[in-house]
């Protein structure tokens, strides 16, 4: 959908910008809720998806969040236009997978375009890339692993409601996944277990700690031939660092200027 912003649009944000203008889907909600000392500030959270890859963490603060609530619908698209990209005040609670969170303020103008179809994304053909690289993309990719921790519907506090929780690993690291749309009879129907192998489609989250793959859907999850034994998922216990990820990219860089030479 051509009326998204780009992911070049967000790479190109600006910190502290203030006549930012975005268009996306909304892919979370977080209730309204108090915070501060005496709880004398009223916030409001939500998260907007390009279906390219980018998500972005939008807040609200006091008597904005009226305003701007009504707007706000699981799967519809928002325009919204004259936001402040300012830096998460914590890393660790910014579930966007850009280094920044966009801010509503008196003079933003908050539009809704419609409901969403959901099936854009899945228009852009994603790339398949090994296990070791996935935290250096920034797009929807296809990875595949072994079940390390099977998955099962844990509640996400900060999306309020409940997601699949499992975790991938290729033997030498692991990488925690979560399917957003979760189905706990389909995945059951499915047969899988630790160790099987399986090929999985979605977008890689690194502004948090530890990073995490996120699949839309379980049709983005299916088995492939292989299986790892069970000694050896178990003894895996490393998590997958961007560290290792370019330390590897390095490495191929490497082995491709000795070819040449």
């Amino acid at each position: 959908m051509d009326i998204l912003t780009s992911n070049d649009e967000f790479d190109n944000i600006k910190l502290f910008d203030s006549t930012i203008e975005i268009v996306s889907f909304v892919d979370g909600i977080e209730a309204p809720r108090y915070v501060g000392d005496k709880q004398q500030y009223k916030i409001f959270k939500f998260f907007l998806n390009n279906g390219n890859g980018k998500r972005v963490q939008v807040i609200t603060w006091n008597d904005e969040v009226d305003k701007v609530e009504p707007h706000i619908k699981l799967n519809y698209i928002v325009h919204l236009d004259g936001v402040q990209a300012r830096p998460p005040k914590a890393s660790q609670f910014n579930n966007g997978n850009v280094p920044y969170e966009l801010q509503i303020r008196s003079n933003t103008i908050v539009s809704n375009l419609g409901k969403y179809k959901l099936l854009c994304s899945s228009d852009i053909e994603p790339e398949n890339v090994q296990f070791s690289d996935v935290l250096t993309t920034s797009t929807r990719v296809i990875i595949d692993g072994y079940i390390k921790t099977n998955f099962a519907p844990v509640y996400n506090n900060k999306l309020n409601k409940s997601i699949g929780c499992g975790s991938l690993t290729d033997g030498e690291y692991k990488l925690e996944i979560h399917i957003m749309n979760f189905n706990e009879e389909i995945y059951r129907n499915l047969n899988l277990r630790k160790g099987d192998k399986i090929k999985i489609i979605g977008t890689i989250q690194t502004t948090v700690d530890p990073p995490c793959f996120i699949v839309q859907n379980i049709k983005d999850l299916s088995q492939i031939d292989g299986h790892m034994p069970l000694k050896t998922v178990i003894k895996v216990s490393r998590t997958l660092k961007k560290r290792s990820a370019e330390n590897n990219l390095l490495q191929q860089h490497s082995n491709k200027k000795s070819k040449l030479d």
